[in-house]
């Protein structure tokens, strides 16, 4: 015969709806500051690669080599792809670091997650200037890529 089950005390209900919140929060703040953290090391990355291909004329074809080579030091690690790099010197060129800072600096809701796009992000307009940073999309991907 089995015991039968505890009356549950009064206001159990609402702690563990209070715990549920507290936890959910700190999940959606943890994942921020990695998504955060995450932008901010593509940037590096792609700034670097698009920095040594401007200043000794590599060509695209290195990106093919440090993709290999960044994936065999880092075989754990997702986002290390040819196409992935590409996207990372993309928004080098598209974002100088401190629109990039101060996006990601900024408080309101899905700032981690920023769109990148082929258009000509990367080339100054008429005037000289270039156009304004892309807005948020969604839930923090990096340009849209899973590899």
């Amino acid at each position: 015969m089995r015991d039968p089950v505890p009356t549950l005390p009064e206001g159990y209900a609402e702690l563990l709806e209070q715990l549920k919140r507290t936890i959910a929060a700190a999940r959606w703040q943890a994942q921020r500051v990695v998504n955060t953290e995450l932008l901010g090391l593509y940037w590096r990355l792609g700034n670097t690669v698009l920095q040594r291909q401007r200043e000794e004329g590599w060509g695209t074809r290195i990106i093919d080599r440090l993709a290999t080579d960044l994936r065999a030091a880092f075989p754990e690690m997702r986002g290390l792809s040819r196409s992935n790099l590409h996207y990372m010197r993309q928004m080098a060129a598209a974002w100088d670091e401190e629109q990039l800072s101060n996006r990601l600096l900024d408080d309101s809701p899905g700032v981690t997650s920023l769109s990148c796009s082929t258009r000509s992000a990367t080339r100054p307009s008429a005037t000289g200037t270039r156009p304004p940073p892309p807005s948020t999309a969604g839930p923090a991907t990096f340009c849209g890529s899973r590899s």
